[in-house]
C-alpha cells in the first residue's frame, strides 16, 4: 500500500480519479502535535507508549497517543508549554532506544519527515584547568553539532569537565572525542561523553541498529572480537546533579553591592564621626534616589531618623527610671519592714 501511494504517478487514471479535489478546508485542528519516530525494530504498543511517558512527562493537561505505523507516533497536547516541556527533556528513550522528535503541523504525511538531531547533554573530559573555558568549550561543542546556549551559566563548567547542550546528528556515528594540541610541543586527546544515552551500535556508532543487526558485524559473518569494538559503554556519562556543585564563584566585598556603612564603621577625613550601625547620623550633605528616580535631601532623612533615635533612646531611659524607682521603693519598705521585725523581737526577749 505504501509503493502504491508514493508511485500513483505511473497509474493510468480515469476521469474520475483524475480530477483534482481540493481537501484542504474543514481540516481536523490537532493542536500542538509532535511527531515521533521509535528507533526500535520491535512493534509498537500505543497503550505502553502512554503508559511509559505519562509519569516522566507529567503534563499540565491531556495529550493523545496516535499510532502512525511502522514505528510512527504522533503526540498531540492542549498546551503549548507541555510540548516545550517534553523537547526540553530530550533525549528520551523507550524500551533503551532513541525516540525522536519534530514539531508536528500535520500537513505532511509523518513518514515525509526527516528526523535526524536530537538535544543531549555532552561532558567534555580530559581539558587541563587552564582550558576550562566558555570559548574553548563552544569550539569543541561545535564539532558535535549546533550548541544551544543555557540561561544558567554555571551549568557550563562542573568541577573537572565542561557541561554542554548540544544537537547531535543521530544518523552519523555518534562522536568519540577529539584530537588537541595545547602548544607546539604538547597534543592530547578530549573524550565525550553524553547523558542518557540509549541503545546504539557498538560496532559503527548508530542510533538506527543494535550490534547484531550492524553491516559491519554481519559481513564478518560473526567473526569479529568484542574487543575490536570502535564504541562502548564508556560513551555514557553519569546523570549530572544540578544541586551538587563541584565549582562556586565567591564574589569578594569589594564586589558586593551593598552600602558601605552596613558592613563597617567607616570614617572619612572630611568627618567627625563615621555612619555606624547604631546611630542613624550620616553626612547631611548627601542625596537619595527613590523608586521614581527623582532625589531628595539626606539630611531630612537622617534628621527623621536621628528624631525616632532619640525617642526610642528617651523611651527606654523612662522605663530605667521608672524601675529605678519601684525597685527602691520595695527595697526600702523590706528594710523598714525588717528594721521593725527585729526591735519586736528584741523587745519580746527583754521583757520578764
Amino acid at each position: 500500500m505504501e509503493d502504491l501511494t508514493h508511485s500513483w504517478q505511473k497509474l493510468s487514471l480515469s476521469n474520475k480519479e483524475g480530477e483534482k479535489m481540493d481537501v484542504s478546508k474543514n481540516r481536523k485542528i490537532q493542536g500542538f502535535a509532535l511527531a515521533t519516530k521509535f528507533f526500535s525494530r520491535r512493534s509498537l504498543n500505543v497503550d505502553a507508549v502512554a503508559r511509559t511517558f505519562l509519569p516522566l512527562w507529567r503534563t499540565s493537561r491531556d495529550f493523545h497517543v496516535s499510532d502512525a505505523k511502522h514505528n510512527y507516533v504522533v503526540f498531540t497536547f492542549k498546551l503549548e508549554e507541555d510540548v516545550e516541556k517534553v523537547l526540553m527533556g530530550e533525549p528520551w528513550s523507550f524500551d533503551r532506544h532513541l525516540v525522536a522528535f519534530l514539531r508536528y503541523d500535520c500537513s505532511i504525511l509523518v513518514q515525509d519527515l526527516h528526523f535526524e538531531r536530537v538535544l543531549f547533554w555532552v561532558q567534555i573530559h580530559h581539558l587541563p584547568f587552564s582550558h576550562l573555558t566558555e570559548e574553548i568549550a563552544f569550539s569543541l561543542g561545535e564539532t558535535i553539532g549546533l550548541v544551544v546556549k543555557t540561561r544558567d551559566a554555571s551549568e557550563l563548567r562542573v568541577g573537572t569537565f565542561t557541561h554542554l547542550r548540544v544537537s547531535v546528528n543521530i544518523l552519523e556515528p555518534i562522536c568519540r572525542g577529539r584530537r588537541v594540541t595545547f602548544g607546539q610541543n604538547s597534543e592530547g586527546w578530549i573524550s565525550f561523553q553524553y547523558e542518557r544515552l540509549p541503545n546504539l551500535c557498538y560496532w559503527c556508532g548508530r542510533f538506527t541498529h543494535d550490534d547484531k543487526e550492524c553491516p559491519t558485524w554481519l559481513q564478518s559473518k560473526g567473526s569479529l572480537a568484542l574487543e575490536e569494538q570502535q564504541f562502548g559503554a564508556w560513551l555514557r556519562a553519569p546523570q549530572f546533579n544540578p544541586s551538587r556543585h563541584s565549582y562556586v564563584e565567591v564574589k569578594g566585598f569589594d564586589a558586593l553591592d551593598l552600602p558601605r556603612h552596613a558592613m563597617m564603621d567607616e570614617k572619612r577625613p572630611d568627618e567627625g564621626a563615621g555612619r555606624s550601625l547604631i546611630s542613624p547620623v550620616g553626612n547631611s550633605d548627601e542625596t537619595m534616589t527613590k523608586k521614581d528616580g527623582t532625589e531628595f535631601a539626606m539630611h531630612n532623612f537622617h534628621n527623621k531618623l536621628q528624631e525616632d533615635f532619640l525617642g526610642v533612646i528617651t523611651g527606654i531611659e523612662a522605663v530605667d527610671q521608672v524601675s529605678l524607682i519601684l525597685n527602691s521603693k520595695y527595697t526600702t519598705g523590706s528594710i523598714e519592714a525588717t528594721e521593725n521585725m527585729g526591735q519586736l523581737i528584741i523587745d519580746m526577749k527583754e521583757e520578764p
